[in-house]
């Protein structure tokens, strides 16, 4: 569970806060709705027994994301420098941001550490906050 607002207070109302979660599905089950359906909800009893005030959100959202599984190009042999760039080939002032493009990590990670090399490319240079580790 992540609380986006803790980041960015102005995404949620004052005095409410955004967090985000969410599950993995094996595969096989990924097309059994039922079997999702079941499965969110026992989660959501979870969460609600660890956090209380999580029985009665103001809003909630369900959304399941399986085909692709992940990203836009997920292939044997697709990894590091042989992703695609993050920046469009023949678009000026287009960078493409998520785990599908070249970047470090895995997953959330690598599409976070994407999001950061495309605002290092548009600025020109390192942002220092984040040291002068290896970058694609």
């Amino acid at each position: 569970m992540f609380d986006q607002s803790a980041m960015d207070p102005s995404c949620s109302p004052s005095g409410t806060h955004l967090h985000v979660m969410g599950a993995i599905i094996p595969g096989a089950k990924g097309r059994d709705r039922e079997w999702c359906r079941a499965t969110m909800e026992a989660f959501e009893r979870d969460i609600e027994t660890m956090w209380p005030g999580f029985a009665k959100p103001v809003w909630r959202r369900r959304h399941l994301v399986f085909e692709p599984s992940f990203g836009v190009i997920q292939m044997p042999g697709l990894v590091g420098r042989y992703r695609p760039h993050w920046r469009a080939p023949n678009v000026e002032g287009l960078w493409f941001a998520s785990e599908t493009f070249r970047s470090r990590g895995i997953g959330t990670d690598r599409a976070a550490r994407a999001a950061l090399t495309c605002v290092e490319d548009y600025l020109g240079g390192r942002l220092a906050t984040f040291g002068d580790g290896w970058r694609y």
